[in-house]
């Protein structure tokens, strides 16, 4: 019985202490530790001088970053970055050198403080800790914006590439992405249907980067940007209608608003399609999706939803829907139509 009081206390200590890691790896993504490393051994001294750093204080970061695995402590005291770390480094497929930076600053940070809030009043924990919602603030911090957008790029890249493989997109000759972004999912799809014409709909501060995606991959003619808001109108004469990791951000009712918007526009024989994570039973545990539901009801006031909450929303929009397409990543593609 000792033993198994004694593990259960460490591991409950870990969960505590969790926090370190976060920002111990957000220094590696602020001082550029792992670019600096890529290239082979160097000492703190040396690392501090480059990235502008005091260098006792580095040395300990890197100490303590080498127990986590990240880095590995040579006998001459320099450190070599381990295949962990390289996972931060700039330069390679799937990065996670946004997403560090962006879980460890004042973006994710400041809103988790205020967690107790949200759990005593049920108010979005952002928008008190800021006073603004979290659309307002990347729009206001550019930076932030910028790096959010990276990391959206990187969670979501693994995510398109397993619907595109997943679902059958030929039937389409035209799609939209409402709320598309930089235009990486509609670019994604359209490179893999030749045949398919493509529309990113989003705010209209999305452009410039869309169109840049599209151009990168050739699509200009293909495919166009049409600045908007989701709560407001949609383009018509579409035959498929997608929501990609939008209905997550959102509250019932105005997930509901924005499904009305799109039923609007949507012609008899068209059809909506949504990706995101589903909760499943509770018989099926899946931390990842549960952990999101907090998050998301942290930073935005949304929530992730079970298949039967969809169904409910749809339902609300006067849609129906059809099936859930289950893929490899863990999300899945709802299908409706106008009911």
């Amino acid at each position: 019985m000792a033993e198994v009081v004694t593990s259960a206390h460490e591991t409950m200590n870990q969960l505590i202490m969790g926090f370190r890691a976060t920002h111990l790896l957000g220094v590696v993504a602020r001082f550029g530790l792992a670019d600096r490393l890529a290239s082979g051994p160097r000492s703190s001294s040396e690392l501090a001088a480059l990235a502008g750093a005091h260098p006792e204080a580095l040395h300990r970061v890197l100490r303590a970053l080498a127990q986590l695995g990240v880095v590995a402590m040579l006998d001459d005291q320099s450190f070599v970055l381990t295949p962990l770390g390289t996972c931060l480094r700039t330069d390679v497929p799937g990065s996670l050198h946004a997403v560090a930076l962006l879980r460890s600053g004042e973006y994710m940070q400041r809103p988790y403080l205020a967690l107790e809030h949200t759990v005593r009043t049920g108010e979005t924990a952002f928008d008190h800790a800021f006073g603004m919602n979290s659309f307002e603030y990347l729009t206001a911090h550019p930076d932030t914006a910028a790096t959010f957008n990276n990391v959206m790029t990187a969670v979501l890249t693994r995510v398109t590439t397993s619907v595109v493989t997943s679902y059958d997109f030929r039937p389409f000759r035209t799609i939209i992405d409402v709320g598309g972004g930089n235009g990486s999912m509609t670019a994604a799809i359209l490179q893999a249907y030749p045949e398919l014409r493509g529309v990113v709909f989003d705010l209209p501060h999305s452009r410039e980067s869309a169109l840049q995606t599209l151009a990168v991959h050739g699509l200009t003619d293909r495919c166009e940007f049409v600045g908007g808001s989701f709560f407001e109108a949609v383009p018509t004469g579409v035959d498929a209608y997608l929501l990609r990791y939008i209905l997550h951000d959102w509250d019932d009712a105005r997930s509901v608003a924005i499904l009305r918007t799109c039923r609007r526009a949507m012609a008899p024989d068209s059809l909506l399609l949504i990706i995101e994570s589903l909760i499943p039973d509770h018989d099926q545990p899946n931390q990842d999706v549960v952990l999101s539901d907090v998050h998301m009801m942290i930073l935005t006031g949304g929530r992730e939803r079970t298949e039967d909450e969809y169904r409910a929303l749809l339902e609300a929009a006067d849609l129906r829907l059809v099936r859930a397409v289950p893929t490899p990543s863990g999300f899945s593609l709802l299908e409706a139509v106008p009911a």
